[in-house]
Formats: structure tokens, sequence, C-alpha cells
């Protein structure tokens, strides 16, 4: 049925949801799971002033690499296959296109909103984004605040 699933993780508890149900439909299928963040060059570049890009770059992968790593280690825990990638670029088209594209993946599990309000009224929700553009099946996860995602 999948393959690969991806799974943008930014850290958030709607994020991690998502990664558990994805971990779900990793057992039925035998699916690998693909952890992805994407280091938001257009953030970065706007609010570095004065800064090297490249330090700031590599501070924000270091600490997203660590996060991945953390969370793979979990997956890998229920015994199931995984991957991590950092990205850069712009996270709305590098979930929606180029991860799924440059990993083969066959289906995004994406929380239903990761950023916070203030954000998703300037810029739009991260989510209906890649639902409108991804040429892969997308599920959206609800947040349920009685789902607990132990150990993430």
């Amino acid at each position: 049925m999948f393959d690969r699933i991806l799974v943008p993780l930014d850290g958030s508890h709607n994020a991690y949801v998502a990664l558990a149900k994805a971990e779900e439909l990793a057992k039925l299928t035998d699916a690998e799971i693909v952890l992805l963040n994407v280091v938001d060059s257009d953030h970065y570049a706007t609010y570095a002033r004065d800064v090297n890009y490249y330090d700031v770059y590599h501070q924000l992968a270091d600490v997203a690499t660590g996060m991945l790593d953390h969370a793979a280690e979990m997956v890998k825990a229920k015994g199931l296959k995984v991957q991590t990638v950092v990205m850069e670029g712009n996270p709305k088209s590098t979930i929606a296109k180029d991860a799924p594209k440059d990993y083969g993946c066959d289906l995004i599990v994406i929380g239903k909103s990761g950023t916070n309000a203030i954000e998703r009224f300037l810029t739009g929700s991260t989510t209906a984004y890649v639902v409108r553009e991804s040429p892969v099946n997308v599920l959206v996860i609800n947040d349920d605040q009685d789902v607990a995602v132990g150990g993430y």
C-alpha cells in the first residue's frame, strides 16, 4: 500500500501525534518512515542581519538533526524502518513537492497545525498548502490532547 511515509517534524505536539499515526501505518504496510525537518532559509535570511548565514544554517541544522535523531531512535525501538532528512528551503514547498520526489515518498502524514496562530494568519497554514500542492496522498492528523506521544 505505502512504501515510504514522509513525516515532517517541527517539534510541535501535532507533529508527534502525526508521527504516532505514521508508525501505526508503517507497521501495517511495512513502510519506511522518512522524518523531515526543513530549515527555513527565508526565515533565517530575514532575521539574521550581520550574521554569517552559513553559521546560522548549521546551528539550525544541528538542532534539527538532534530532534530527528531522537525521534528516529524511538521509531527504530518499535522495529520500524526510518531515515532522517534535514533540507533547506521553504518548508511548504519542500514538504509538499521536493521531499516526496527526492525520497520516493508516496504518503505524507502531517499534523493539522504546527505553527502558532499569528504565523498561520500571516503566511497561511503549511498543512493547507501541502494538501493543495502535493502530488502524493496527504493524511492530516488532528491534534488530540488525549493522545500520548511518550518518549518524543
